[in-house]
């Protein structure tokens, strides 16, 4: 919000006009970050901790959340962005690579909470991170990611589903959500996919992603402040 008043103040007198280089740049890095449009920057105000770039770790019981002794895997990272709809997840693969297209979206209600859902694609595209039981015994016959992913395919035996088509699939609310209280950790329930299309074995198998904040959240707070000093700084050398 602070980014989206000092951009209001700079349009006031002018700086959308003004052939000043530095006041171009700073209208150019607000409106890059969505901080002209007062939707986005509240989104901004309100949850902060959330965007950015978070680790990720999963597990997967057949028994449903709570089980025991089951590892916790890695998974690749996620970032979570401002959009036009309220907040949306990336997944950025082993590689570096982000993702084109969101596999989690958030809607911002109006009480302050988020209503989420999560992407499962109905084929093995290659481009989201899945959790797919394919056939035969559950301790051999489970796919786990993309190929292109260290992190991916889960055991070594696991089969190349091809065009296969998975269900449930599509846009898919979450089983559940929740954030400690420092906000440094979450966690998000998911459903699983099947190729029997009545998804028996899916719906045994929810999968727990748990989220840990990385550094590069804080390089955005500290990039933010610095913004809003450089537009203090410009607000001041023109008013003497």
């Amino acid at each position: 919000m602070a980014g989206y008043e000092a951009g209001q103040k700079l349009i006031a007198v002018g700086a959308a006009d003004s052939s000043d280089p530095a006041l171009q740049q700073l209208l150019a890095q607000l409106r890059n970050k969505g901080w002209l449009d007062k939707r986005k920057a509240k989104v901004d105000k309100q949850f902060p901790w959330l965007l950015g770039r978070w680790k990720v770790d999963w597990t997967w019981c057949m028994n449903g959340p709570g089980c025991v002794g089951m590892y916790v895997n890695p998974r690749d990272q996620e970032e979570f962005v401002v959009s036009d709809s309220g907040i949306e997840g990336y997944l950025i693969g082993g590689d570096g690579v982000k993702n084109r297209d969101p596999d989690f979206r958030g809607e911002i209600l109006d009480a302050g909470e988020i209503r989420w859902e999560c992407y499962l694609p109905p084929s093995d595209t290659g481009g989201f991170y899945v959790f797919r039981h394919v056939k035969g015994s559950w301790a051999t016959h489970v796919t786990v990611g993309r190929r292109s992913d260290p992190n991916g395919y889960f055991p070594v035996d696991s089969i190349d589903t091809g065009s296969q088509q998975f269900y449930p699939s599509g846009w898919l609310p979450i089983i559940s959500y929740k954030f400690d209280q420092e906000k440094h950790t979450m966690t998000i329930v998911i459903p699983s996919q099947d190729p029997d299309p009545q998804f028996r074995w899916a719906k045994k198998g929810q999968v727990t992603l748990t989220f840990s904040r990385t550094d590069s959240g804080q390089d955005e707070h500290v990039e933010s402040q610095q913004i809003s000093h450089f537009g203090t700084s410009i607000r001041n050398d023109r008013a003497h």
